[in-house]
């Protein structure tokens, strides 16, 4: 209790507080897909942003009928599907508000999907799938081994995704996940690069790209993580060093592209981690030869993953982007674990291996041209990324925010 008042008035006294709600047609649920809707999705419009994170809020609505509804809806907070206060209040202000769509990139937040069920007006609520989910993997994991007490995936509900393929709504079905209809359209982020790049000529070309995968082991679930989190990590950090081996060795152009934004909070524990868990030689290497986005330049690891001959990495979503765009990937889990395994085969996918095998594949994906490479890989490549140009994938989002 004193956490959340401390927290409570932290967030007081950082925050304006504002006597009036605006009516908008369109309400983006979440900041922190906000700069991905900007850039082509959002222009020309006028919405409304509820900034539902601690650090986005930068103002807080006091009005009286806005009280008045939490008023109301406070037995939402009791029973078997109960909502958190903070619920009442962004269902409150989304009643005022009156928005015919609410919009959001953040398509795996519980917190979303609690809203999406408790609207009580009729309104259009879209989800654009931001990222892969192997957090879904996760929690039936966690779930099947007694971990936690209860299925998170089934508290997930999106009345409409708007997803990268047919592997989406596979894994929805699989895992008993909530949704009213799906609709395929590729990635949104890959779509914003590419729009990007056609107005941008220098890009660098590399032999090898390297994603960080840094935190894909950390989600946690009702506060427990999992439970091979050290097995992932120790598989993770072998990839690293494996590559950093290979490279040097074969005297290739390198380049590892951080997930971190520079100057962030994320990308100085991303360094700290790397300068804890690799010898200063591997780090000096990664660091000497790597890309790292900022708020100007968010696309820095779209840039080196494209200009690459290969890309290699264990489960990041760049991966799959960038077999949509026919490039060379190399997928390869040394954990150990299934939970990580890419779901295409074939040349791209790798796992169990010593390095002898690893530089071996890596030899035959650089020495073959891309055709034969393409020829190699399981037919499941197409369900990953529906197939569309960057500009109809911008445009069958727009279509959806049309009413």
């Amino acid at each position: 209790m004193l956490k959340k008042l401390v927290l409570f008035f932290k967030i007081y006294r950082k925050c304006k507080i504002s006597f009036k709600i605006p009516k908008k047609d369109i309400l983006i649920f979440d900041k922190e897909g906000l700069p991905e809707l900007k850039q082509n999705i959002l222009e020309n419009l006028d919405y409304f942003i509820l900034e539902n994170r601690t650090h986005h809020l930068s103002k807080l609505f006091f009005t009286y009928r806005l009280i008045l509804n939490i008023l109301k809806n406070l037995h939402k907070l009791f029973g078997q599907n109960k909502l958190k206060i903070q619920d009442l209040y962004f269902l409150s202000l989304i009643k005022i508000v009156n928005p015919k769509i609410i919009l959001t990139l953040i398509d795996n937040s519980d917190q979303f999907s609690r809203i999406a069920k408790n609207v009580d007006h009729d309104v259009k609520i879209i989800a654009i799938q931001g990222a892969m989910r192997h957090v879904w993997d996760f929690s039936e994991y966690m779930f099947k081994k007694k971990i936690i007490k209860k299925n998170l995936n089934q508290r997930l509900f999106i009345p409409y995704y708007l997803c990268f393929g047919k592997f989406e709504i596979d894994e929805c079905r699989k895992f008993k996940i909530k949704v009213g209809k799906f609709k395929p359209i590729g990635s949104l982020k890959l779509s914003n690069f590419l729009i990007e790049k056609e107005n941008n000529n220098d890009i660098k070309k590399f032999d090898i790209c390297l994603l960080s995968d840094i935190g894909a082991w950390n989600d946690t679930f009702e506060n427990k993580r999992l439970d091979i989190f050290d097995q992932a990590q120790r598989g993770f950090l072998k990839l690293i060093k494996w590559t950093i081996k290979y490279s040097l060795h074969k005297n290739l152009k390198f380049v590892f592209a951080f997930k971190g934004r520079k100057n962030s909070k994320g990308s100085a524990r991303e360094l700290a981690f790397y300068k804890s868990n690799l010898s200063q030689d591997e780090f000096n290497y990664i660091t000497t030869y790597s890309s790292m986005s900022s708020e100007s330049q968010r696309y820095n690891s779209y840039y080196s993953a494209y200009g690459s001959e290969l890309t290699i990495a264990k489960t990041s979503t760049i991966l799959r982007e960038m077999l949509a765009c026919k490039n060379k990937i190399l997928a390869c889990n040394l954990t150990g674990i299934d939970l990580f395994n890419f779901p295409v085969g074939g040349i791209c996918n790798l796992k169990n291996c010593d390095y002898n095998q690893f530089s071996k594949r890596i030899n035959e994906i650089l020495e073959i041209k891309h055709d034969k490479y393409l020829s190699k890989i399981s037919n499941r490549k197409s369900d990953m990324i529906f197939q569309s140009s960057p500009k109809e994938v911008i445009k069958a989002i727009k279509n959806e925010l049309i009413w």
